[in-house]
C-alpha cells in the first residue's frame, strides 16, 4: 500500500509540473504570461504572401507548402508585420531528407518595416540577403551539413550569431518550433526545449514573419504546417 501511495504521489507531482510549463492557450512555459495570442488557422495562410516558385494547398486543419520547377525557395510570409516582441509557434514536417527549413523574422526591405519583393523573384536567398534585413534562424539545415543556428543579414554574411551542436530534425515527423525575438534576444525551441539563444546589440524592430522551404540535392523542397500561433504584446 505505501509503495502505491508513493507513486500517487510521484504522479500527481508530475502532473502538476507538467501543467505549469503550459497556460490555457498552450503556450510554452518560457512565453510570457504577457504576451496576446492570435491562432493562425490554414485558411488565414493561404491569404499569406507566396513568394517564389511554389504552391500551397489546405488539407484538413495543415497546410502543404512546396517548391515548383523553377524555384530557388519558397517563402509564406505574412501579409501583417509585427514590432519587437514577437514569438511565432506552429508543427512543421519536411517531406523530403534534403528539405531545409528556415524561419525569417524582422523581414523588412522599406524604412517602415515593411516588405516589397520584385513580382520576378524566384526565393533566391542571396537576392534576399542583399535586399532585406531579417534574422535567419535554421532549424533544419542538416542538407548543408549545418547545425541549426541564428542570423542576420545582410550584416552578418556566413558567420551566424550563434549555432547549436547536433542535428535535431528527421523527415516525416511533426516537429514543435517556437521562434522569438524579444527586443535584443532572438531564440529557437525545438518539441519545448530552448536550443539556441542569442542577442543583437542593435535590434533589426519590426518586420514580417516567413516560412522558407528549399529543396537540395535536385530535389523540390516541400512541408506540413499546422497550429501557427503569434504571440504579440
Amino acid at each position: 500500500m505505501k509503495t502505491r501511495y508513493f507513486l500517487i504521489v510521484v504522479l500527481c507531482i508530475l502532473s502538476i509540473a507538467v501543467a505549469r510549463t503550459q497556460d490555457k492557450d498552450g503556450r510554452s512555459s518560457f512565453i510570457a504570461d504577457s504576451y496576446d495570442v492570435q491562432e493562425i488557422s490554414a485558411d488565414d495562410l493561404l491569404n499569406w504572401d507566396l513568394y517564389g516558385h511554389g504552391r500551397i494547398t489546405r488539407s484538413g486543419q495543415q497546410i502543404y507548402l512546396g517548391e515548383t520547377e523553377g524555384s530557388l525557395g519558397v517563402m509564406l510570409t505574412s501579409p501583417k508585420k509585427y514590432g519587437n516582441e514577437v514569438v511565432v509557434s506552429y508543427d512543421v514536417m519536411t517531406l523530403q531528407g534534403a528539405g531545409v527549413l528556415v524561419a525569417m523574422m524582422s523581414l523588412q526591405n522599406e524604412p517602415s518595416g515593411g516588405l516589397s519583393l520584385d513580382s520576378e523573384f524566384v526565393g533566391s536567398l542571396s537576392v534576399i540577403r542583399e535586399s532585406a534585413k531579417f534574422y535567419m534562424i535554421a532549424f533544419r539545415d542538416a542538407p548543408h551539413n549545418r547545425f541549426p543556428f541564428i542570423n542576420r543579414y545582410p550584416d552578418n554574411g556566413n558567420n551566424p550569431l550563434v549555432e547549436a551542436e547536433t542535428w535535431y530534425m528527421h523527415p516525416g515527423i511533426y516537429y514543435h518550433i517556437d521562434v522569438g525575438v524579444e527586443k535584443d534576444r532572438i531564440w529557437l525551441a525545438i518539441n519545448g526545449e530552448k536550443i539556441i539563444e542569442t542577442t543583437d546589440s542593435d535590434p533589426l524592430g519590426e518586420g514580417h514573419f516567413s516560412f522558407r522551404i528549399r529543396g537540395t540535392a535536385g530535389e523540390l523542397g516541400s512541408c506540413l504546417i499546422r497550429n501557427v500561433k503569434i504571440y504579440t504584446k
